[in-house]
């Protein structure tokens, strides 16, 4: 599990409408920004508690193994926190490696989500200071200002996709007006009226002209007329023979 898919792993437990879930907060902004943890959710709702909740996300062994040599370094952000949790991607943390007040989410694989290994005790810490709220600031306005700049990309694409629409609607009218003049200048000077039963044998008529095969049919049936006329002569002269 990498650390954006456990960040991800975090949303089914703390949902949009409940928490304000955000990644990497700092402690502060510029100078004073000198710690971050991975994720930060803030309880929305008054009846459920409006509380802080840190978290350190770890995706390896390795990783939780330097958390644990110098834990005193997530307490410039966990101390403005109600609750503390170790994000573990496996179960490569033990809950008796924990300090009493951390709690501890797994990634369970059979489960396919996060699971409380240990819950984190309530913690009751002192208000936030402004360094730190405008560093949570500053990192919500990171992650509102992508979705209103998709938002309103989205709303110039669909607007530029209604006006081509619109044009391409206009020339398709153009076309089909076109089509409809040139259909009435036909039966006016053909005297042929066209309608879905004699649109085919007309055109096939017309193909048949322009490839030509009139003009053969025609020499076809000059040819056997003159055959017959040729085959009659003979017996026309010889019953005139007769005759006198």
């Amino acid at each position: 599990m990498t650390e954006f898919e456990l960040f991800q792993a975090l949303r089914p437990l703390y949902p949009a409408l409940e928490f304000a879930l955000l990644p990497q907060a700092a402690n502060g902004t510029g100078g004073r920004a000198s710690r971050h943890c991975d994720a930060l959710a803030l309880g929305l709702w008054p009846s459920r508690g409006m509380y802080l909740t840190g978290f350190e996300i770890k995706s390896y062994r390795g990783d939780w193994i330097r958390e644990l040599r110098n834990p005193e370094k997530a307490e410039d952000v966990a101390k403005f926190c109600n609750y503390w949790y170790i994000v573990a991607g496996g179960a490569f943390v033990k809950s008796d490696e924990l300090p009493p007040t951390w709690g501890l989410l797994t990634w369970d694989e059979k489960k396919s989500r996060l699971v409380k290994t240990k819950a984190a005790p309530f913690r009751k810490v002192p208000r936030p200071d402004f360094p730190f709220i405008a560093g949570i600031l500053r990192k919500a306005q990171e992650v509102v200002t992508p979705d209103a700049a998709l938002a309103a990309a989205k709303a110039e694409g669909y607007k530029a996709g209604r006006e081509m629409r619109q044009s391409e609607n206009q020339g398709i009218k153009r076309e089909l007006d076109e089509l409809k003049k040139a259909i009435a200048e036909f039966q006016k000077a053909s005297g042929v009226e066209i309608d879905q039963w004699y649109a085919r044998n007309i055109g096939e008529a017309v193909r048949q002209v322009l490839a030509g095969d009139v003009m053969r049919e025609r020499q076809r049936l000059y040819d056997i007329a003159e055959r017959i006329i040729k085959e009659l002569k003979p017996g026309e002269e010889c019953a005139e023979v007769m005759h006198t």
